[in-house]
């Protein structure tokens, strides 16, 4: 992290409006700033507790409740705190003239108190890093996902409720986490992973300088893939180890989506099997199918037949029932 540059730009902004504060003070000029990025920082603090509440009165959509209720929240705060700051700041001048020798009202309040450098101090390192935040966010900077640092046949472990997967009844112990939600989760995660470890292949000397060999060059450049695989250069190139663990992520990620695949047919499986026997169990099938004549009408007619015949639109409902049934 303190290799790239944004880093030590979001340092010295951060540094340089704290610095800013404490010679300051809590001025007015600076502090209109401040308290916009109180406003924001308390706004941001409240709005998932106040939509949690607003959305069970109001069925709108989620982002419409974070704009409208978030909007207002910010106005609040920012509103009541610039009115408090024009209070404190505006106050009518002191007519009375001072003995002299004496400093005035005026003159004392122009010399800052330690408690407003501290107070400026600590509203400018805020400042700062919210502004550090924005610049960072806007040159690319994104947070560091080292989730499948583990073994990514992990994310799967504990995940067996058939509930996760859309169906009714239990086939293993309840998850922690959904299995489709990690399987998203490793899907979108591996190709950050991908990405770090290509970043560390090109800054490896071995790879680097078997790039710059001519034969390799020319075959990178011919996007032949047959020759490519066939010339022992590559062989030396795979081998480096960052494009080894590029293989292994991928490895791992085909066995996990095998793993999800099969978790999801034993799921269909299981409740296939529980629904086939509720409606087996039902007493009006059982007395259906325990009709011979009916049984052999079942499976000597044809589907334009069954369609017309009330007792089979019957049955068709009652099966319905009993599947829907728990």
């Amino acid at each position: 992290m303190t290799d790239s540059p944004i880093f030590w730009v979001a340092v010295a902004i951060t540094l340089g409006m704290g610095a800013r504060g404490f010679w300051h003070g809590f001025s007015k000029a600076l502090a209109r700033l401040q308290l916009l990025v109180l406003a924001l920082v308390a706004t941001g603090a409240l709005l998932a507790p106040v939509t949690r509440y607003t959305r069970e009165w109001l069925e709108w959509p989620l982002y419409f409740h974070q704009l409208v209720f978030g909007g207002l929240l910010f106005a609040l705060f920012y509103s009541v705190s610039c009115s408090l700051l024009t209070l404190l700041f505006d106050r009518k001048p002191v007519l009375n003239p001072c003995p002299e020798g004496e400093e005035s009202p005026e003159q004392k309040a122009q010399r800052l108190s330690l408690g407003s450098r501290i107070m400026g101090l600590i509203l400018g390192l805020l400042a700062g890093a919210a502004i550090s935040v924005v610049i960072a966010f806007l040159a690319g900077v994104r947070p560091d996902f080292d989730v499948l640092e583990n073994d990514a046949n992990r994310l799967l472990e504990n995940s067996g409720e058939l509930s996760a997967y859309g169906y009714e009844q239990d086939a293993f112990d309840a998850p922690d986490e959904s299995p489709v939600s990690a399987l998203i989760n490793a899907l979108v995660l591996s190709p950050v992973k991908g990405v770090k470890l290509l970043q560390a292949t090109s800054r490896q000397p071995e790879f680097a300088a078997l790039l710059e060999n001519p034969s390799a060059q020319r075959l990178m450049a011919s996007r032949d893939i047959v020759a490519l695989t066939d010339d022992p250069t590559f062989d030396q190139l795979i081998a480096t180890s960052p494009v080894q663990d590029l293989w292994r992520l991928q490895r791992e990620l085909e066995a996990l989506t095998d793993r999800q695949l099969e978790r999801e047919t034993a799921a269909q499986l299981v409740d296939m099997y529980h629904r086939v026997n509720r409606v087996r169990q039902h007493p009006r099938v059982m007395e259906a199918l325990s009709d011979t004549e009916f049984r052999q009408f079942l499976q000597s007619a044809d589907l334009a037949s069954l369609t017309r015949d009330a007792r089979v639109l019957e049955l068709g409902d009652v099966i319905i029932g009993a599947r829907s049934t728990n």
